[in-house]
């Protein structure tokens, strides 16, 4: 991994593979508000070359976002006092809507702990909760935000990853970060209906 190279406050991290859109996308679009870091999992040697240029940090090796990142901060624990936010995202998504930079602006003004774009209803959605809202003008609370996309206080993931340890490699570390930050009785998670990603199905996907 290169040395972390830390211009803005607010940290995109993806964990991408060969077949990434997000990360050319965050790179391309929004390094005017975020700083990139990618953890590649894929072989595509060309992709690896051109990431690794553009991102602020980028490494290469196997696992997923949660763990990787986990990994990460155990070597560079500073990272969590160079940003105020952190968002963790997956590589396949595509904004349909909104303003990216809007999403940290939000979750300090309201003083929350995570928060997540909504899910387009014509990609895939784990749960219903994720559904846009279009009649909300600019977010609302919520006891449960998907891991695909969420974005922490950089804090407040920092306590989550002091007890989480490893050992789910996907589904449920949703409900333990949600249940570890009491979202089911603070108010401290939300769900911003300006913004909207859909999380595409595999056979959208381009094998290119």
């Amino acid at each position: 991994m290169k040395t972390i190279n830390s211009i803005n406050r607010n940290l995109i991290y993806i964990s991408a593979g060969d077949r990434e859109v997000f990360a050319s996308y965050a790179i391309n679009n929004l390094v005017d508000y975020f700083d990139v870091g990618i953890f590649y999992y894929g072989e595509d040697q060309k992709k690896i070359e051109k990431l690794a240029e553009s991102a602020s940090f980028f490494t290469v090796g196997k696992g997923t976002k949660f763990n990787s990142f986990k990994l990460l901060t155990q070597d560079t624990p500073e990272i969590f006092d160079r940003y105020d936010t952190i968002w963790l995202c997956d590589d396949d998504l595509i904004v349909v809507k909104g303003d990216l930079r809007a999403a940290p602006k939000i979750l300090k003004k309201y003083n929350l702990k995570i928060l997540s774009p909504a899910y387009s209803v014509w990609g895939r959605m784990s749960h219903n909760i994720m559904r846009p809202h279009l009649w909300n003008r600019v977010f609302r609370f919520v006891n449960f935000v998907e891991m695909g996309s969420p974005l922490f206080d950089s804090q407040a993931l920092k306590s989550f990853l002091n007890v989480y340890d490893g050992s789910l490699d996907g589904q449920g570390i949703d409900w333990w970060y949600c249940n570890f930050m009491k979202c089911d009785s603070e108010l401290v998670a939300g769900i911003v209906d300006s913004i909207v990603f859909k999380n595409p199905y595999e056979r959208d996907k381009s094998d290119s």
